[in-house]
């Protein structure tokens, strides 16, 4: 018997590993000779319309040749890229409209490319001649750390311009940094390497043992080929600086293999693991091993090392020494009229005394999740302490400390930084006032609001009356704290605080707090009516007074509260919200992530009433609004969301041949330890088995299982659900020793609940019925019976026994397991029970056995089944009762070969065909 399973399971992917030549460059030019200029160039050819003079050099990728430029009357570098013997004429269009895009960089610290063209079918680049040396021979010369920091960051910030325009260099290495000779730096061979990396791993493949890049550089997902971003350049960067400033690499390796695996790893030399703050920690922050963990941006990067080279003067030291030092130290004078430095203001809230107090943990996470969790929020919280100080210096100057001068759209953006201040000290607070689960940490920190918003009409300034506008800020402050506890599921803690926020903005009268204080009041309502009626007024007036955008997200709100128990009656009414919300986005100057957040949530609702085509169309929508602002978690969960849509309609092989990719990029966007990954991933083995591809699922089941054993503790329903399933799929493929290893770990569950018990009831019993031990399973099935189950649970026991006592002969006995009264109920209930009603129509067509009174079996059997599984059982009820043993016996051989030879119903199909067992 195939245990019945619940929709989770996870999926593996196999990166694919290139393996490198040497720990030096990686692509190996051919050899070339020939006087003035390289083989098969003269002086005075014309490559394009520049004039060839002689030869600069040669590089992995291509020849430099020093060129005239008669329309420009300059010099210039020509690179011809070296023409491979296998590269088609779509892979060189491809170069030529790739190495075009490099033109369009156009930064003071990037080699300048002039022209691109093509000359006897290679590609060439035109670029600017840079006198002076790369930093690995500047560096032979002994330097000042400012001035190697000037020179790093300065390559850095051409790293970032070249990222702003969709370029990814895939070689960042001191020999590609040009220092001057006047002083200028500038990053070449920008993309040169990375264009010929992008042609695919089919391209890899076909040259086995190759990999564009420089291995001492190279990152973690580089090294496993599984793909490379700018966040890889952001770790060649890191280790670029590292080195320059130490004259060491931070990971220690004597080998190539030695390397991968340090790198892989993540093991830092023991001096960069353990730094914290100062240069080095900025840095071993960038050299985290998973890519979402590193800097957002190259240039969040090169703030923090703007902002670790400055020194932090104590607040009592003297104005005079301050403004002193302020000129060389920050660029600046470090206090104008009474203005603290931006690090010095969120040192106030964010700080090693508040870092130290953070609390997270306790919950059903292991403690290595924990820590990996507490590491994500110190790192969030890092980079928007930092991006928040960047944005205050300027502001303080211009309205002054108090925000009390400037013109009004500066005076509004002080309001809405201060108010970003005490979001960021409200979720300290709460870090440290009380244990936070582990799980939690991305929601709580999804709640800090963007403090990009303070530069734009997202923001709502207080009242002009100060008074006013200091209770304003307390409301906010308050509707913070609300927002943050009813994330941690403390509802009724906070309802009378909620109540009494609303009331309290009634009194202040502004209307945009008064909706979005009635707006999270709604969200903590029990009952449905109290909080669309409460929903209803928060839109109602943000639409009276112009708040489009709260508007839109009141909306989305509701969709929230009433999806779940939507009506197909109600369907039209919010088909006609959703339209109206996006009316109001575009009205309000556009949101693409809200639209998101609306066609997600409308498609589930649509998925409640059974309307799985436009559940459908609304994901796909959701994805192309996440997609237009690089929303990448959004993107990734409407993809497996759409695919948990394909099941529903009975799609099982589309949304397969689809699961991989989505699932790939959830896990980039969100990381691979991540919870949320772990119940998408669960999907994929679920899809796997539904169409009958049992040994893939059971593949699929043993990764969640494994993963699941790192993320939670033993007593974790997560982990015991991972179990049951892990231990089912291995079951249903005859893997007896991974079965049992997934029966020790639920044994080992403290205080297991009588749902885990009965499960693994269920579970030792097919396994004994997979070992023809029908008595042993009849006897673990009776003990299971007197147990206080649950209803699920019960209608197994029953359609187990059925199979054992058919396979003994006991066909009264069977009768009275299959046609007992609550069994029946819910086969003629639950249409949507699809597995359970072909198990049963099949069970009593392979006994003969008769139908309950008053009914017949094919009024229990499913009209049209989705699942390969659940047709094959139909086929062979079909093929029995027409005496068609051909038929059986070729069903029984396919079920054979997709499970094992002891599946219960290849035993069953057996026993018919009056054949021994196999």
């Amino acid at each position: 018997m195939r245990v019945r399973m619940r929709r989770s399971l996870e999926e593996t992917t196999a990166a694919e590993t290139t393996v490198v030549e040497s720990a030096h460059e990686v692509e190996s030019a051919p050899d070339v000779g020939g006087e003035g200029t390289e083989q098969g160039f003269a002086r005075g050819d014309l490559v394009g319309r520049y004039l060839l003079i002689d030869s600069l050099g040669r590089g992995a990728m291509g020849r430099v040749l020093r060129a005239y430029d008669p329309d420009l009357d300059r010099q210039v570098a020509i690179k011809v890229l070296y023409e491979a013997a296998d590269r088609s004429r779509e892979q060189r269009d491809r170069l030529f409209g790739e190495a075009k895009a490099m033109a369009r960089i156009g930064h003071a610290n990037v080699v300048a490319v002039y022209d691109v063209g093509v000359h006897a079918g290679a590609v060439f680049i035109a670029m600017e001649i840079v006198h002076g040396t790369s930093l690995d021979r500047w560096l032979k010369t002994p330097r000042a750390v400012r001035e190697i920091l000037d020179v790093v960051i300065a390559a850095g910030r051409g790293l970032a311009a070249a990222h702003d325009a969709g370029v990814v260099h895939r070689d960042f290495k001191p020999a590609n940094i040009l220092v001057g000779t006047t002083g200028g730096v500038k990053v070449g061979d920008f993309g040169v390497a990375g264009i010929d990396a992008r042609l695919g791993p089919e391209r890899e493949r076909d040259a086995p043992g190759k990999v564009v890049g420089t291995p001492a550089y190279m990152s973690p997902e580089h090294f496993a080929g599984a793909g490379v971003d700018a966040r890889s350049d952001q770790f060649a960067f890191a280790i670029t600086c590292f080195e320059a400033l130490h004259g060491t690499r931070p990971f220690a390796s004597s080998s190539l293999t030695e390397l991968a695996a340090q790198v892989i790893g993540g093991h830092l030399a023991p001096a960069v693991a353990t730094s914290r703050g100062g240069l080095d920690g900025v840095l071993r922050r960038a050299l985290e091993r998973e890519p979402q963990r590193r800097f957002e941006t190259m240039h969040a990067l090169i703030a923090a090392l703007e902002r670790a080279r400055r020194p932090t003067w104590p607040r009592w030291v003297g104005g005079a020494v301050v403004a002193a030092v302020g000129a060389l130290a920050l660029g600046r004078s470090a206090v104008v009229d009474g203005c603290e430095t931006g690090p010095d203001r969120v040192a106030s809230v964010w700080n090693p005394t508040s870092r130290s107090a953070l609390r997270i943990g306790g919950s059903e996470y292991s403690p290595a999740f924990a820590a990996a969790a507490r590491a994500r929020f110190e790192a969030h919280l890092d980079d928007y302490a930092a991006r928040w100080a960047l944005s205050y210096g300027d502001s303080c100057e211009a309205t002054g400390p108090r925000g009390q001068r400037g013109t009004a759209d500066q005076r509004a953006q002080a309001q809405c930084l201060e108010n970003r201040l005490d979001s960021l000290e409200g979720l300290t607070t709460m870090a440290s006032a009380e244990q936070l689960d582990p799980g939690r940490v991305e929601d709580l920190l999804a709640t800090l609001p963007a403090i990009d918003e303070c530069d734009s009409p997202a923001w709502k300034p207080y009242p002009a009356d100060p008074d006013e506008a200091v209770r304003a800020a307390e409301l906010h402050r308050r509707l913070g704290h609300v927002r943050r506890m009813r994330l941690l599921d403390r509802n009724d803690e906070i309802l009378e605080d909620a109540r009494r926020l609303v009331d309290d903005a009634r009194v202040l009268g502004e209307p945009y707090l008064i909706a979005s204080a009635l707006s999270e009041y709604a969200r903590l309502q029990a009952r449905r009516e109290d909080a669309e009626a409460l929903l209803d007024e928060a839109l109602e007036l943000s639409l009276a007074s112009g708040f489009d955008r709260l508007g839109a997200t009141i909306i989305n709100h509701f969709i929230l509260v009433s999806g779940r128990t939507l009506t197909r009656a109600q369907k039209p009414e919010l088909l006609h919200l959703v339209a109206m919300a996006r009316g109001l986005v575009a009205h309000g100057g556009g949101d693409e992530t809200l639209l998101g957040h609306l066609a997600l949530n409308a498609s589930n609702a649509m998925r409640h009433v059974d309307d799985l085509d436009r559940a459908y169309a609304l994901n796909e929508r959701a994805a192309e609004h996440y997609a237009r602002v690089g929303h990448a978690s959004g993107v990734a969960a409407a993809r497996v969301n759409q695919l948990t849509v394909m099941l529903e309609q009975g799609r099982p092989e589309e949304a397969i041949a689809g699961l991989r990719a989505a699932l790939d990029d959830f896990e980039s966007s969100v990381g691979a330890s991540s919870p949320s990954m772990f119940s998408a991933r669960q999907i994929s083995s679920v899809a796997l088995s539904h169409a009958g591809r049992a040994q893939e699922a059971y593949l699929e089941a043993g990764e969640a299982y494994r993963r699941a054993r790192v993320l939670f503790t033993p007593s974790s329903y997560s982990l015991q659900r991972a179990a049951i399933a892990y231990g089912a799929l291995a079951a249903n493929v005859d893997e007896a020793d991974a079965a049992g290893e997934a029966l020790a770990t639920l044994r080992e569950t403290p205080s297991p609940s009588q749902e885990l018990i009965s499960q693994l009831d269920l579970l030792e019993a097919q396994l004994l019925q997979n070992a023809r031990r029908h008595p042993e399973a009849l006897r673990v099935l009776a003990v299971a019976r007197g147990r206080d189950g649950n209803e699920e649970a019960r209608h197994w026991i029953e359609v187990n026994s059925t199979i054992s006592h058919l396979a003994l002969g006991r066909l009264d006995d069977a009768q009275r397991s299959l046609t007992s009264p609550e069994l029946m109920r819910r086969v003629g209930s639950r249409s949507e029970d699809e597995e359970l009603r072909c198990m049963v129509v099949f069970l009593a067509a392979v006994g003969r056995l008769a139908a309950p009174v008053g009914t017949t079996w094919d009024e229990l059997r499913p009209a049209a089944p989705s699942r390969p599984t659940c047709r094959s059982m139909l086929d062979a009820i079909d093929a029995l009762r027409a005496d068609d043993m051909d038929r059986v016996r070729t069903i029984r051989d396919e079920t054979t070969a997709r499970y094992h030879a002891s599946d219960s119903v290849v035993q069953l199909l057996e026993l018919r065909l009056g054949e021994a067992p196999r």
